[in-house]
């Protein structure tokens, strides 16, 4: 009877991880969609980093921000104690006075909750916004313009938010420069034979580095990305791409 409750507990420990990933998959899809959709029209990007978002949310702000659509006061209290309960450290548990546990189920929820003031407002300024989590980008037709939303963003979070942006890392690109735009994984960009989409360089590297603990050196040095040219796209259908 144990064996037989184990394997039913592990079959729905499977499913939920199928389940999550299928989610995660869909979601991904549709930003990278959007994102090639922009370069149509767009032709300069504000691309923004935030320092350790997860672990610099305002609990306050948050709290706020529950109760405009949570009237149980007792589901918010419940969700503060779980962002006040601490983390332990070397066998220490400290306090958590900002921030929500990376890796716990309700914090990609929060984080969520929280940014989607930023969506807002700047749905309200009728600005094109692509965000994944706390992976940013705005769209603009001219590179003075991108500057403008750059620095008004920066200043969107970290004055009413109180977040802090990595000054050093956010910055303007050219849909041109594909070498230079990365967003999820993927260098983005647009030339004269159209949208283009490839693993950007320092992904690639990455997962090489990676592979290499998995198989021999020789199978993955004959690895190459291939660079793909976006076709249409319409809303809610999955980017077709044809190799050229």
């Amino acid at each position: 009877m144990k064996g037989v409750i184990q394997e039913y507990q592990e079959t729905q420990r499977t499913a939920e991880v199928s389940e999550k990933k299928q989610a995660f998959l869909q979601d991904f899809k549709e930003m990278i969609t959007e994102a090639i959709r922009a370069l149509k029209s767009d032709t300069e990007w504000a691309e923004l980093d935030l320092s350790k978002y997860f672990d610099t949310l305002n609990h306050e702000i948050l709290m706020n921000l529950l109760r405009r659509n949570e009237k149980d006061e007792r589901v918010v209290q419940l969700i503060k104690r779980y962002l006040k309960s601490g983390v332990m450290e070397n066998g220490v548990v400290m306090e958590t006075e900002e921030g929500s546990p990376q890796g716990g189920n309700l914090s990609p929820l929060l984080a969520n909750i929280y940014l989607n003031e930023f969506d807002q407002e700047f749905l309200k300024r009728r600005v094109p916004c692509i965000r994944y989590a706390d992976d940013i980008v705005l769209l603009a037709k001219s590179k003075r313009a991108s500057e403008r939303l750059l620095e008004s963003s920066m200043k969107y979070f970290e004055e009413k938010l109180k977040l802090t942006v990595n000054r050093e890392k956010s910055r303007t690109v050219s849909v041109f420069a594909i070498r230079n735009f990365k967003f999820l994984g993927f260098a983005l960009g647009r030339n004269g034979n159209g949208i283009y989409v490839r693993v950007h360089p320092k992904s690639w590297k990455k997962f090489k580095s990676k592979l290499k603990g998995l198989s021999s050196r020789k199978s993955v040095q004959a690895i190459k990305p291939s660079l793909v040219v976006a076709d249409v796209f319409k809303p809610n259908i999955p980017v077709a791409c044809h190799k050229t």
